[in-house]
């Protein structure tokens, strides 16, 4: 009887004790898949519960470069904060300001425009020289023998010369050959003819000739071999100069110089080109007149 009892108390233990596992330990039989995700799940909420926030992780002093906070951030990716991380970037990494650098911007672009309005405007106009150049004995000769025959001063023979070729140095830059036009070609030619001179010679863009710059068709009907020497010639001095002056007397320039001189051009006052061209002649022939009332030169 005694062994009866303790035999049951023994299975009685039993049972309570593996009553008492069952419930404290796990089943050895259950899913491993659904004890894998609980375990992940614990793990987790422990590392979020003892992981350090966002900003004890990354408050960086403003002086820290940027790349270290890039450091920060991939930590906190591989810890599993991805989130979190991506929605407190701009806190790690903030744009930078760009206004001070506009505002300086628009503070150097208002100095260069207020500096461009103060410089003087670039020009094409050639500033020329005010003083007469130099003649010589036979080229004042001529002048003062033209003002005789013809009633042209010399400071305006001289003024036309210098606006028309600059007093013979520059007697175009291109040449006949290529710019004169066939019937002009045709007066050039008979020039040719009579100076022995060769066909291809400079002129002006329009064709025009010589120390006063005549247009070929023009010189054949007032040429004048002022030199004497049988021919005339619009590249020599004396000539050019002689055949200028019956043209102007020929448009009446002793009763209106501006109107002759206006012809010369080829043009009348009516035109703003022609009016600015006759103004530069008389203007300079102005400042030339005292070299010939003293007898400069």
């Amino acid at each position: 009887m005694k062994r009866s009892l303790k035999f049951l108390l023994l299975i009685l233990a039993v049972l309570l004790i593996s009553r008492l596992a069952s419930i404290i330990l796990p089943s050895t039989d259950s899913d491993p898949a659904v004890d894998n995700q609980t375990l992940s799940k614990n793990l987790g909420t422990s590392r979020q519960e003892t992981a350090p926030t966002i900003k004890e992780q990354i408050a960086l002093p403003p002086e820290t470069e940027n790349i270290q906070a890039l450091e920060e951030l991939t930590k906190l990716i591989k810890a599993g904060l991805e989130a979190k991380a991506l929605a407190k970037t701009k806190t790690v990494l903030p744009i930078p300001d760009d206004q001070p650098i506009i505002e300086e911007e628009q503070k150097q672009l208002a100095q260069f425009r207020q500096n461009a309005k103060a410089s003087p405007k670039k020009t094409d106009k050639k500033v020329e020289p005010t003083e007469l150049w130099e003649l010589d004995f036979d080229q004042h000769l001529v002048l003062q023998k033209l003002d005789q025959e013809y009633g042209i001063p010399a400071e305006v023979m001289v003024s036309l010369w210098h606006l028309e070729s600059l007093q013979g140095n520059l007697l175009g830059k291109y040449r006949t050959t290529a710019t004169l036009s066939q019937s002009e070609l045709k007066y050039f030619k008979q020039i040719c003819r009579e100076t022995n001179r060769k066909i291809n010679q400079p002129c002006s863009k329009k064709g025009a000739l010589g120390h006063f710059q005549f247009m070929p068709s023009t010189w054949v009907n007032y040429a004048q071999d002022f030199n004497g020497d049988g021919k005339a010639d619009p590249f020599c001095f004396a000539d050019s100069a002689a055949t200028a002056a019956k043209y102007l007397a020929a448009n009446n320039f002793s009763q209106d110089p501006k109107g002759a001189l206006a012809a010369y051009l080829g043009g009348n006052l009516n035109s703003k080109s022609a009016r600015s061209y006759v103004a530069k002649i008389l203007t300079r022939a102005k400042l030339y007149a005292p070299h010939f009332e003293t007898g400069a030169g």
